[in-house]
């Protein structure tokens, strides 16, 4: 299992890789954190947690990365309080 982090315009986003998509994992389940951190400590390290979102994941969930939708530029209405804030500098 591949788990990247990704920035949208709506902030940071953690998701799976899977073949040519990445699942977004916030968009799945609203309480799902954006830190990996976070989701680990949550989870006691178990992964599983992780494959069952992926399971779960419709495919508006699920952004094609060799064409990527055209809301993946400017989600804010699609996901308005689900991202975590992109980190200040």
């Amino acid at each position: 299992m591949k788990i990247v982090g990704f920035e949208t315009d709506a902030g940071l986003r953690l998701g799976v890789v899977e073949a040519d998509q990445v699942v977004d994992l916030q968009a799945v389940d609203a309480d799902t954190p954006c830190d990996l951190g976070v989701l680990l400590a949550r989870t006691n390290g178990d992964l599983s947690a992780l494959r069952d979102l992926v399971a779960r994941a419709s495919s508006w969930a699920r952004v094609n990365t060799t064409n990527p939708a055209p809301w993946m530029g400017s989600p804010r209405s699609r996901y308005p309080s689900t991202s975590c804030p992109a980190p200040t500098p």
